[in-house]
């Protein structure tokens, strides 16, 4: 109901030379009683009035924490209010994940951790012993009253089923801010599981894939060696040694039909295994915020482009990735193989292979060629040796830290392009 104001004056009797009076004092009452209903209208308005759902009518802590974040730019599945506001979030701790005082977070085991963060941050009731584990994630938002959706499994043939139940559980698209999870075992909320992953859904790429923002753990040694887009960064992997990083990759691509129907779905992403409803070892669960829910049910559903091939910023990205002319390279054979020397010109021994066999905790590289940067280089007897820096090799070797330019290998054993180079050639 709209909210009426009036205003009282006190009534004085006019002095006995009332014609001359009113002509001097008329513009001063006038100009009393105009700012007294406005600073009336103002009052009512502040205490009574709903705030307009706007993405951009964040608070003004929010609003200087993300002012970068101009939202028509970017399309999505379907938008909310609040989904607004998570994205804005999600989408500036890009940046801020970056700084020192957040390197506690771009770590492994702390998905959960950054997830509960963003959500926190956009004032999202998230208790502190649920923010560190996807069960525990997933319970508060239950428990708060939101809503948990299950993918049926993927058994290689049940394509239609996870169709049709996500055609039921979303007619009208899935809300950017919900939180995608997958884990080891079904109903992860109730399950004390080791290997879960969890991240936010944002906005769609120019492919029109919608993009989840997580923890990014995909880099090239957990892809044979291969550079692929959507990895870790070089500057996050061999500038910072952190193996993980706050980006967004592309999750699943939902194609519709005239009539708005989904008629297909297929993984965007598929190496990032533990989020795809399509790998098969995965519960993949969608769980929608009750602040989320409350606005799709209520249809306060924000204006929004659904997809945006021109001047996306998932494009940009990609375009004009600062990291384009990097040299990094790539061994052409696994690390086992190469029997990398301790020193240039080094007799051949297997001490590194078999230090590392027992202390890295990340063994791919051992046993595929690897990707790593270039140190140092020295010629000996007109051969090349690289000083390489691989971020899998920070671990222990003859009972000490690896310092840099402690394992070489000849530079005929490797190929070295540019980042740009790498990403655009054919494998």
């Amino acid at each position: 109901m709209e909210q009426s104001c009036s205003h009282h004056f006190p009534t004085t009797s006019p002095p006995a030379n009332n014609h001359m009076f009113l002509p001097r004092s008329l513009p001063f009452k006038i100009l009393y009683f105009s700012l007294s209903c406005w600073l009336c209208y103002s009052l009512v308005s502040l205490i009574c009035a709903k705030p307009t759902p706007t993405p951009r009518s964040m608070d003004t802590k929010a609003h200087h924490a993300h002012q970068e974040v101009e939202l028509p730019q970017f399309a999505f599945d379907q938008l909310t209010y609040t989904g607004a506001e998570i994205f804005s979030f999600a989408y500036s701790y890009i940046l801020r994940q970056k700084k020192d005082e957040y390197e506690r977070f771009r770590k492994p085991l702390m998905c959960a951790s950054n997830v509960s963060y963003v959500l926190q941050s956009a004032g999202i009731p998230i208790s502190y012993e649920h923010s560190f584990s996807v069960p525990g994630l997933l319970h508060a938002i239950r428990d708060d009253g939101g809503t948990l959706f299950q993918f049926p499994l993927y058994n290689g043939g049940n394509r239609d089923e996870i169709i049709d139940a996500t055609q039921r559980q979303f007619p009208d698209g899935i809300p950017t801010g919900a939180i995608v999870a997958g884990c080891t075992y079904p109903d992860c909320e109730s399950e004390d599981v080791s290997q879960a992953h969890v991240g936010i859904i944002g906005d769609k790429n120019h492919h029109g894939d919608m993009m989840i923002y997580h923890n990014n753990w995909y880099r090239p040694n957990t892809n044979g060696g291969k550079r692929s887009a959507y990895m870790v960064s070089l500057t996050n992997l061999y500038d910072t040694f952190s193996p993980r990083e706050w980006m967004p990759t592309p999750w699943i691509n939902i194609r519709k039909n005239s009539d708005g129907e989904i008629e297909y779905i297929h993984s965007a992403l598929p190496e990032i295994d533990d989020l795809n409803p399509f790998n098969g070892n995965f519960y993949i669960t969608i769980a929608i915020p009750r602040q989320i829910q409350e606005e799709v049910d209520g249809g306060h559903i924000l204006p929004h482009h659904v997809h945006n091939s021109h001047n996306n910023i998932h494009q940009k990205t990609l375009l004009f990735d600062q990291e384009h002319n990097r040299i990094i390279c790539r061994s052409k054979k696994p690390l086992r193989t190469i029997n990398a020397r301790e020193y240039p010109g080094g007799p051949r021994n297997t001490k590194i292979y078999n230090t590392l066999s027992q202390n890295a905790r990340q063994k791919t590289f051992l046993y595929t060629p690897f990707e790593f940067l270039i140190l140092d280089k020295i010629t000996i007897d007109t051969k090349t040796w690289y000083s390489i820096r691989v971020h899998d090799l920070k671990s222990y070797f003859g009972g000490k830290e690896l310092p840099d330019g402690e394992i070489w290998i000849t530079a005929n054993q490797a190929i070295c392009k540019t980042k740009k180079e790498w990403l655009t050639s054919t494998p």
